[in-house]
């Protein structure tokens, strides 16, 4: 962060993380009852990614170099910690759920202090820790469930998980993808996992939901006809993912 000002300086670089975050909220509406807490959770969920960033850019920083991260740990904690006290007083359960996503962040960290968050372990682990706010969105919109006990996976409709297993499948590939084109394009084994994976989820997708192999067989094509020596700069690569989280959004609304 040296040098840096602005919003980027409040900010983590990651733009593609965004979508990762913002997609569950957006299929989670598409199956949940409407509930005003899930306003709060939505915030406190977004507003979580720059405040575990920072915190991990705090923690692995040498000594002299950890004043410059503490303006934007203070703020995004200050959003943060009332939404999550709020959050646990009206949903107690929401406990649970709060330390099954510290333990995975303590894998993020483990990976970051051995700088190696870009560990495809890290990365999966980060796809699941996005795919499930789905469901806990969708348990935030049933009132029965206002409890310190947590509430049972068994009461969760299918059409939520068909959705969440869409994210899961959807992020993998981005992260293959993106992978193949960046860090990993001079190792041609990534792209050719990034474009087998994407061609093999098509027909998991039509199992899931006729719906969803729209979404899916856009992920196919563009694996396939973006290559690593003709890759374009990488706004140009979020893009192409945007349109992708889009019409995953769009159909799986449709499931």
């Amino acid at each position: 962060m040296s040098g840096a000002s602005g919003v980027g300086r409040w900010l983590p670089p990651q733009h593609g993380a965004w979508a990762f975050l913002i997609v569950p909220l957006l299929l989670g509406l598409s199956t949940a009852d409407p509930a005003w807490v899930m306003v709060p959770f939505a915030v406190a969920w977004v507003a979580a990614y720059p405040l575990s960033y920072f915190v991990l850019q705090w923690t692995r920083a040498p000594q002299r170099r950890r004043p410059r991260y503490l303006a934007p740990l203070r703020l995004w904690a200050a959003v943060v910690t009332p939404l999550a006290v709020l959050l646990l007083l009206v949903r107690p359960w929401l406990v649970w759920a709060g330390l099954a996503w510290a333990a995975s962040f303590a894998v993020n960290a483990a990976f970051a202090r051995r700088n190696d968050e870009r560990n495809l372990g890290n990365d999966l682990v980060q796809v699941f820790q996005s795919a499930s706010a789905l469901p806990v969105f969708w348990l935030l919109g049933q009132e029965t469930y206002t409890g310190i006990s947590p509430p049972p996976a068994a009461d969760i409709p299918a059409d939520v998980w068909v959705l969440t297993a869409a994210c899961v499948l959807a992020f993998t590939g981005s992260v293959l993808h993106v992978k193949s084109l960046i860090r990993e394009r001079r190792d041609p084994r990534w792209m050719w996992a990034s474009r087998v994976y994407a061609v093999a989820v098509v027909p998991v997708a039509w199992w899931l939901s006729p719906w969803l192999t729209v979404p899916f067989a856009f992920l196919a094509i563009r694996a396939w006809a973006i290559t690593p020596d003709r890759a374009p700069k990488p706004a140009v690569l979020g893009a192409v993912e945007a349109v992708g989280s889009l019409l995953l959004v769009a159909f799986g609304w449709l499931v």
